[in-house]
């Protein structure tokens, strides 16, 4: 990790610590803080819909044990619809960072990692999302 900036490094640290160490992607987290230094308006759209994002999991995660059927399906069509579209977005964005980073050695491990379409690479993307979610809250807690 010599690659990242002593103020990465810090903040890494810090927000470990603020999610009670439950990021699962601590290295790849680090590296895309580091990216967002040099392009903090486009990691900030990131971190946003990661944490839209996780917050709809946790919504169909809940709405399955819904009494009314036909409430229930019409409502899970919505979420997965604007699940759908999000996390598009949020790939897109994703992909942008990378390109803007292209010539830093990890690139190609992170966009194969969480860019690749494929069922292991989602399950990565789910779990990128968890952990970026945490650092909207960490940044959020950081303007009050």
């Amino acid at each position: 990790m010599s690659e990242l900036s002593k103020k990465t490094i810090e903040l890494s640290i810090e927000l470990n610590e603020f999610s009670s160490f439950k990021i699962k992607n601590p290295d790849d987290i680090s590296l895309l803080i580091e990216f967002s230094l040099n392009n903090s308006e486009l990691f900030g759209e990131i971190i946003f819909i990661a944490k839209y994002l996780n917050g709809l999991g946790k919504i169909l995660d809940k709405i399955h044990y819904t009494d009314n059927i036909q409430s229930r399906d019409e409502t899970i069509y919505k979420i997965k619809d604007e699940y759908k579209k999000n996390i598009l977005k949020f790939t897109d964005l994703l992909g942008k960072l990378l390109e803007c980073n292209k010539n830093h050695s990890s690139i190609s491990n992170l966009e194969n990692k969480y860019l690749s379409l494929n069922q292991e690479s989602m399950s990565n993307l789910a779990s990128l999302i968890y952990d970026l979610s945490w650092v909207k809250k960490f940044y959020n807690s950081k303007r009050k």
